[in-house]
């Protein structure tokens, strides 16, 4: 009976091309011999990879409560016009402890004994939002610079004596605070271990640091800087700029130092830099000028203003 399906197609030799396959079909498929040493080893590099992507999502996973918490911190420094200076930095140093023992210190276990440079794009932006903040933590306090040394040094923590659960991101099994662990490095106890016992004694876990993420961390801080003068011109505070902008000059002639380094993050981190010191430039100069222009009150509203409906007042620096 004639069939509807239009010509055959056939090979050179004359035969229809589809007796080929058909004839392919009908042959038995070979078992797959397991301990042939080349599925062996691509069995090994399937887990190896599984475990690798596995690792990186539970890495990105803490990163984002990592950047989440930071943010808090950021905003409960800004509030240091509004309320007793001292509690918020102290409220504000606890916050820091906890992420460094709640966070970072799961961080540290998943990185030990792997590469870092393998992960580190899983966990930059939580690692960089969190130098942002013991930055600015830092300057209200101190006055000063936090230094690569003291953020590696607070990342820093006593390995587990047991194997981690398999649930690495579960709050349940976070562990608590403890006296000396994931402290954050200050003037009094800089340069010291801060797990309170030597490396020798057990062993420890920590979180790199490349010297690249603290820079970009660092660059962020120019715009809570820039924000913070406005806030206190706001309350009324005119001596806060004269203070900060002796600061953001040296940080933007550092950044300047360093040329060209190749990678537009820095390039954009820098343009924003100078923008925020270009507003605290200008918000210094309207307060010595224009200062006996116009009555305080006013002229504290004007550069307020100025600062609040500025179009890159709230950039993203993530």
């Amino acid at each position: 009976m004639a069939t509807s399906r239009g010509p055959v197609k056939r090979n050179r030799r004359g035969h229809p091309r589809h007796q080929k396959s058909q004839h392919g079909d009908k042959q038995p498929n070979k078992a797959v011999d397991e301990n042939s040493f080349v599925i062996q080893s691509f069995r090994r590099f399937q887990e190896e990879l599984d475990n690798k992507h596995d690792r990186h999502e539970r890495l990105v996973k803490l990163s984002r409560d990592v950047t989440i918490e930071s943010k808090r911190i950021i905003f409960l420094l800004h509030r240091v016009h509004s309320g007793s200076r001292e509690d918020i930095l102290n409220e504000a140093e606890t916050k820091i402890k906890e992420v460094n023992v709640k966070w970072f210190k799961q961080i540290a276990t998943e990185l030990h004994g792997q590469d870092p440079y393998q992960f580190i794009r899983a966990y930059s932006p939580g690692l960089q939002e969190y130098i942002e903040a013991v930055s600015f933590w830092q300057y209200l306090k101190t006055g000063e610079m936090v230094t690569l040394r003291e953020i590696q040094q607070s990342l820093v923590f006593p390995a587990d004596t047991t194997p981690p659960s398999e649930d690495q991101t579960s709050d349940k099994d976070v562990p608590t605070t403890t006296e000396g662990e994931g402290k954050i490095c200050d003037d009094e106890n800089r340069g010291h271990d801060i797990t309170g016992n030597s490396e020798a004694d057990r062993p420890v876990v920590s979180v790199f640091v490349p010297p690249t993420e603290y820079i970009l961390g660092i660059a962020d801080l120019g715009g809570e800087l820039m924000r913070h003068c406005i806030n206190g011109i706001g309350n009324g505070d005119t001596k806060t700029p004269f203070h900060l902008i002796t600061f953001m000059q040296c940080m933007c002639e550092g950044y300047q130092s360093f040329g060209n380094l190749g990678t537009r993050e820095v390039t954009r981190k820098l343009n924003v830099l100078r923008q925020s010191l270009r507003k605290v430039e200008n918000a210094c100069y309207t307060l010595q000028v224009r200062g006996s222009e116009m009555p305080e009150h006013m002229l504290i509203d004007a550069i307020s203003d100025t600062g609040k409906h500025d179009s890159t007042f709230h950039d993203d620096d993530d």
